[in-house]
């Protein structure tokens, strides 16, 4: 059996067009994977992304809890709130809001290509609750010392 020219061509025309097909899908999933890489699955923390126009993308088993959200003395539901704060978001930065009760603050980083954000998330309910503590006992140390006649030597580290 004999194969002419043409046929080769096409052949190989073909060949040269999966393999090209083949380059395309195999670096849009590296580029993926090196994304959700980003993401380690076992995170106390939450950790989610957004898209271009504000959708949640990605959640991870932590902050799949979100459930309602308070800013600005104003409750969202999660989609809502990362809908109507996406257009705002360029770059990296943070953004503190309450949830389920607590105060997380989050930081936010573009990713490079600048169509989706990716945000982490810390809880800082305990570290506000002691810098309250911390004022108050420093307005009462501050009271005390102005209410005695007594001199009083504080030593700073």
């Amino acid at each position: 059996m004999l194969f002419r020219s043409e046929d080769y061509e096409k052949v190989n025309k073909r060949l040269i067009s999966a393999n090209k097909q083949l380059e395309a899908t195999t670096q849009k999933s590296i580029a993926e994977r090196d994304i959700m890489a980003q993401f380690p699955f076992e995170n106390p923390n939450p950790v989610l992304r957004l898209d271009a126009e504000g959708n949640i993308e990605y959640l991870n088993p932590s902050a799949q809890t979100l459930k309602e959200i308070e800013y600005n003395k104003k409750k969202y539901e999660p989609q809502e709130f990362f809908r109507a704060i996406r257009k705002r978001l360029t770059g990296a930065g943070q953004i503190e809001f309450t949830w389920s009760g607590k105060v997380y603050l989050f930081y936010y980083k573009q990713t490079p290509d600048g169509a989706k954000i990716n945000f982490y998330g810390t809880d800082i309910s305990e570290l506000n609750d002691l810098q309250q503590k911390s004022y108050e006992n420093f307005y009462r140390l501050s009271n005390f010392l102005e209410s005695t006649e007594a001199v009083h030597y504080i030593i700073y580290k």
